[in-house]
């Protein structure tokens, strides 16, 4: 089931998040799960969701705003470790919801883990560019920049 993000399933997720979600986190800013979890929150003000299974947050996702004006826009998803169980599911319903984002946001435009394999297929999945890595976060960790720039 998918609902409005809240407070309550960030929480519940910085707890059960995956460990690859973890360490891009912290390599990307080093923020801790619930730093990052809270941060896309606030930074996503009309765009974002918790994807339940059984009661228990399996992942949250959304897109954030660089300015209220700005035509540019952050995807972001973090996911539970029990995510990959429902993987299928998971991936089917996400194109979906990416398609969404592409008709709402001209420009979509974020960063991946490289060394997250799962979420680099993922991102390729839902339909954005991945470019080649680069440093990035504050030890320079390899994340691969991903955009999808409506025409």
């Amino acid at each position: 089931m998918i609902v409005e993000a809240t407070h309550e399933h960030a929480v519940e997720l910085a707890e059960t998040m995956g460990e690859a979600d973890r360490a891009e986190v912290w390599a990307g800013a080093h923020h801790t799960p619930g730093e990052a979890l809270m941060r896309c929150l606030r930074g996503s003000r009309d765009t974002k969701h918790s994807w339940l299974v059984d009661g228990r947050v399996m992942a949250m996702w959304g897109v954030g705003h660089y300015t209220p004006l700005s035509v540019e826009a952050t995807p972001w998803m973090l996911g539970s470790r029990e995510l990959p169980t429902h993987a299928r599911t998971f991936a089917r319903g996400s194109k979906m919801i990416a398609a969404q984002w592409k008709a709402r946001y001209p420009i979509l435009r974020n960063f991946v883990d490289a060394r997250h394999t799962l979420a680099v297929r993922w991102v390729q999945w839902i339909g954005f560019n991945l470019l080649p890595a680069i440093p990035y976060g504050p030890d320079g960790v390899l994340f691969h920049p991903f955009e999808s720039v409506r025409q």
